[in-house]
């Protein structure tokens, strides 16, 4: 039999209280807050049975409707009646009241009792029911939750966990055979779209973590992409969606934007009940758990690179320039984590050859990668000094590499020439060189370079 969120969290927080009750002894006050009101309206209630007969168990209600609820000046004026002399006193204050009730209940007379570790201790609790039950399930599930609260692309909690957690465990009660599948669905519970085959991957991997960090990570990006505040149909047009009805799927997917989901989970919430139709498992990921890249080139040189006309090469003829390629890379860098771009210079050699300089950038992918288009540049020295790049024709050659070390795709760029190198000239080499032909000019006589000679109209 599984058990709710709350029931648990109700259960841990009974022993808390119980616990520091026996610690702290006759006398004390202590407040509970910072937690839903209905489950310290079920705590308090089992509270108040177990204290002794001096001991006091409340929920503040500024208007009561149970035994156990009371105002906040009921409670002060019994307590200040008593004289502190009675028995234990805890008192529940909900979200909505503790600003009314701070001066009265405050830290000097009422001891906070700290219950930041129970959504973990809630976690734990539930794991720990399905392992019992189903331990092999208990692992993988286990794996997942972990993965996913250190995903920079999901924003969750215990909470969330603990109800993905249990909806597995109450599916794997009622019909062990569509486990997998439940699992797969209730991602939504981690804000991440339905996966029918995460199951499968994390018992079949070498390399479990791994595979699946990979997997939810790729999962994540796709849903924060759906999240972006950019017209809906433009998001959807490029997802990598697979499956033997890819249009109904981005249809199902329209659908679930329309009044701007708030969050991942509400999204992933809205795309749950059709998990046939936009199952993470038939889209573009491929058996190694790389996206497949649909397109990938360069688009064109970027850089210091001369003024040319229209039809002649590009050229460098500086000594130092900082040039590169604009790129584009579908679906976009994010959705490889872990990958690289590696750009490497070639020097053209006989018609139709290239060989390699030595010449080589990387630069890793970023989550913040989410556009198509890209630009890679870097500074080069030029000219036949030595470790310069010497004067021929030239061309980039960009690959991107998979985490696992595969060249999942590359492009060259155009080629472009490095002439004879032009040295830089300083501006006090400007300056003197220009006061020089001056006072030259003027010492072979031509009249017409002294300044105070100035032609005049007629």
């Amino acid at each position: 039999m599984t058990v709710t969120t709350q029931e648990l969290l109700v259960d841990l927080l009974v022993e808390a209280v119980q616990e520091a009750v026996s610690i702290g002894g006759p006398g004390q006050c202590m407040r509970i807050d910072n937690l839903p009101v209905s489950v310290m309206a079920a705590a308090c209630v089992q509270i108040a049975e177990q204290l002794g007969p001096a001991d006091q168990a409340y929920l503040v209600s500024k208007v009561p409707k149970e035994p156990h609820e009371k105002t906040a000046t009921f409670i002060i004026e019994q307590r200040n009646q008593e004289g502190g002399e009675g028995g234990v006193l805890v008192v529940f204050v909900p979200p909505n009241e503790l600003l009314a009730v701070e001066d009265s209940f405050n830290q000097t007379t009422f001891k906070i009792l700290d219950v930041s570790g129970l959504r973990k201790g809630v976690y734990d609790s539930a794991l720990r029911r399905l392992n019992e039950n189903r331990p092999e399930l208990g692992e993988v599930v286990e794996l997942i939750a972990s993965i996913a609260l250190r995903l920079k692309v999901a924003e969750v909690d215990y909470p969330d966990l603990t109800d993905f957690v249990i909806e597995v465990h109450e599916a794997a009660t009622s019909d062990p055979e569509e486990v997998k599948q439940v699992v797969g669905n209730a991602l939504s519970n981690l804000g991440l779209l339905p996966d029918w085959k995460i199951v499968q991957v994390a018992e079949s991997a070498d390399h479990p973590d791994r595979e699946l960090t990979r997997r939810m990570q790729l999962n994540g990006i796709q849903v924060q992409h759906l999240l972006d505040p950019t017209d809906p149909h433009l998001r959807v047009v490029d997802l990598p969606v697979g499956g033997d009805n890819p249009e109904e799927a981005q249809a199902e997917i329209l659908k679930a934007l329309q009044g701007r989901p708030e969050n991942a989970k509400d999204l992933a919430e809205r795309l749950r009940e059709r998990g046939d139709l936009v199952n993470f498992a038939e889209w573009g990921i491929s058996d190694s758990g790389e996206s497949e890249v649909r397109k990938f080139l360069v688009h064109k040189l970027i850089g210091q690179f001369d003024s040319t006309e229209d039809g002649e090469d590009s050229t460098i003829s500086r000594p130092k320039a900082s040039i590169g390629v604009e790129y584009r890379c579908e679906p976009a860098l994010a959705t490889f984590p872990d990958s690289k771009l590696v750009l490497e210079l070639l020097q053209l050699g006989e018609p139709g050859g290239s060989d390699p300089t030595g010449v080589q950038f990387q630069k890793k992918s970023s989550p913040s990668a989410t556009t198509a288009k890209g630009t890679f540049k870097r500074s080069l020295m030029f000219g036949d000094d030595e470790g310069a790049i010497p004067p021929g024709h030239y061309r980039f050659h960009l690959s991107l590499i998979g985490y696992s070390g595969e060249t999942l795709a590359d492009a060259e760029s155009e080629h472009f020439r490095v002439g004879d190198i032009k040295a830089e000239t300083k501006p006090g080499d400007v300056v003197r060189s220009v006061f020089e032909a001056l006072v030259a000019s003027v010492k072979e006589g031509n009249q017409a370079s002294r300044p105070n000679l100035i032609a005049l109209p007629d």
